[in-house]
């Protein structure tokens, strides 16, 4: 009799686990995406910290930080919102790159706007 228990109660259990992945995809690749993006923000943010704004490497870390910008874009997510901030980081992005000839100042007034596009989805998505 005890043996049938337990046997039921297993069947029961394993019955009742569902199959199905439980793991929100998009939040999920948004994190991973949101991870890529802190080293170039890091280092775009020390860039302008030691005064070498005019360094090589910022381009390249705008451009890593627009490939990231792409793959969220690319999620389509279900939330508009998400997406109108995330289009507007990209667009933000894009005016950061066109300015990397022009002085400190400047340049770091658009780089103030990349982080307000940021700061913006995150207060609601955080």
């Amino acid at each position: 009799m005890p043996k049938t228990i337990i046997i039921t109660l297993f069947f029961f259990l394993l019955t009742s686990c569902s199959s199905q992945f439980t793991h929100d995809y998009e939040s999920v690749r948004v994190d991973e995406i949101m991870e890529n993006m802190e080293e170039p923000e890091w280092a775009i943010d020390r860039m302008f910290k030691n005064d070498m704004h005019q360094h090589p490497d910022l381009a390249k870390m705008i451009d890593r930080l627009s490939l990231e910008t792409d793959n969220l874009i690319t999620i389509n997510h279900p939330d508009k919102a998400f997406n109108n901030f995330t289009n507007d980081l990209k667009l933000s992005l894009i005016e950061f790159k066109k300015s990397t000839h022009q002085s400190k100042g400047q340049l770091s007034q658009q780089w103030q706007q990349v982080k307000n596009s940021c700061r913006n989805c995150h207060e609601i998505y955080e």
